[in-house]
């Protein structure tokens, strides 16, 4: 073969080794995403006491926001809901008798309500001495993010794509919104029940290290004050929840702050803007 027939071979040769290079990384890229809500194995769990504008799981609890004001200082103990300031404390129902080993991560509201095994979406928590490093964090999406620990929620901001790839849609039991001003990053994230070691938030103290690739690591810490924590005059909530039918809630789950530079006169918890703690 001459030289020119040598460099017409090549060139198609080379193009088809490019486009297998490309469908491998892609390859590896979908194996290692997480898996869709519609792929991972689901039970029915409707949350028949709904109210509101949204409704989300927070550890072990569930709560509403945006009731009717007239559902305000109303308490029905037989349906187990209770509401304070256009948020309510709602019954948490899980899948029975179905066992899970790391608790349940459930999603929608209403009578669309499903869950599924928290252990079909992140990776498992390694321990030692009461120090847990979980190495696959479920983060809102596949781009990049900045995370916290929020008295047992989750807080994120970022959303940028890994690159070449375009973002890819919010995992279930994300709230997302905007940030406020328009800061960089430009987009807020909030996980009420992100994962725990044994499936509570109580005695847990977690915080997100990305140097190597995001770690999720929680140290045992009795003294640690979470969302959801039982509270009355004598045991305050953490700033930014509020005691309703003694439990700490959020004032709301619909973030849009990640500092409180972005609030103004307000200060930001648990991603969202409210009045400023005096």
């Amino acid at each position: 073969m001459n030289v020119a027939g040598q460099r017409a071979w090549a060139q198609p040769a080379r193009a088809m080794v490019l486009l297998l290079v490309v469908l491998a990384a892609c390859e590896r890229r979908r194996f290692v995403r997480p898996l869709s809500v519609e792929q991972r194995r689901e039970w029915s769990s409707p949350a028949e006491r709904d109210t509101g504008r949204m409704c989300a799981d927070m550890g072990e609890l569930r709560a509403c926001f945006g009731a009717e004001p007239s559902l305000d200082g109303k308490t029905d103990e037989f349906a187990g809901v209770h509401c304070k300031n256009q948020v309510c404390l709602v019954p948490r129902p899980i899948p029975v008798p179905v066992v899970s080993a790391r608790g349940w991560r459930c999603v929608g509201g209403g009578p669309q309500r499903r869950c599924f095994d928290r252990g079909r979406a992140s990776g498992p928590f390694a321990c030692e001495k009461g120090r847990c490093i979980q190495a696959e964090p479920l983060l809102p999406d596949s781009g990049e993010w900045i995370c916290a620990d929020a008295a047992g929620a989750a807080l994120c901001a970022g959303s940028e794509p890994a690159a070449g790839l375009p973002e890819g849609p919010i995992e279930p039991g994300w709230q997302c919104g905007v940030r406020r001003g328009g800061a960089a990053p430009r987009r807020v994230c909030l996980d009420l029940a992100p994962d725990f070691p044994d499936g509570r938030p109580s005695g847990w103290r977690c915080h997100y290290e990305q140097e190597h690739g995001a770690n999720r690591i929680c140290e045992r810490d009795p003294a640690a004050h979470v969302l959801g924590d039982a509270c009355d005059a004598a045991h305050p909530c953490v700033d930014g929840a509020r005691c309703i039918a003694g439990r700490c809630l959020p004032l709301g789950a619909e973030p849009n702050c990640w500092l409180d530079l972005d609030c103004a006169s307000k200060a930001c918890r648990f991603g969202a803007c409210v009045e400023a703690p005096t």
